[in-house]
């Protein structure tokens, strides 16, 4: 993800990527829906300095 964002002209240093996986799920259930939506990618994009 980070070099998709950066190919899009975001400075590396501005990205941070951290992997939760299984450790931070957002729906603690084990159905398909909830496994479809614990597969996730979140990012944050700091201001720029």
């Amino acid at each position: 993800m980070n070099t998709f964002l950066e190919n899009l002209g975001i400075a590396p240093q501005r990205l941070t990527e951290v992997s939760y996986g299984e450790k931070s799920p957002v729906r603690t259930t084990t159905d398909q829906t909830a496994a479809r939506i614990n597969r996730r990618v979140e990012f944050k994009i700091q201001p720029a300095a």
